[in-house]
């Protein structure tokens, strides 16, 4: 048996509903340091995310921050953290 690590497990995407994202961004409190809309928290601006979406699921499951807090995929599923995803990929800056 092989152990698959991140990049194995994340490849490609999940199917996303950025319509659910907002929800999901809010129910998992992303909005108390990133901003309600992705911008204007104390956190780093999320909105109109850059990242992959292989980057983006590196960076919750695993933050390279002591103040962001790890996301496991029995506290968010890959389906709602690619529907954040989504949904922060079409607000503004």
């Amino acid at each position: 048996v092989r152990s698959r690590g991140l990049g194995d497990v994340y490849k490609r995407q999940p199917e996303g509903n950025p319509d659910d994202g907002e929800r999901w961004y809010r129910l998992n409190r992303c909005n108390g340091c990133h901003g309600e809309e992705g911008k204007g928290g104390r956190g780093p601006v999320i909105a109109g995310i850059q990242l992959s979406y292989r980057q983006f699921i590196r960076k919750i499951r695993k933050p390279d921050s002591p103040v962001m807090p790890a996301f496991a995929s029995d506290r968010l599923s890959d389906t709602d953290a690619a529907d954040i995803y989504l949904w922060l990929k079409n607000q503004k800056k």
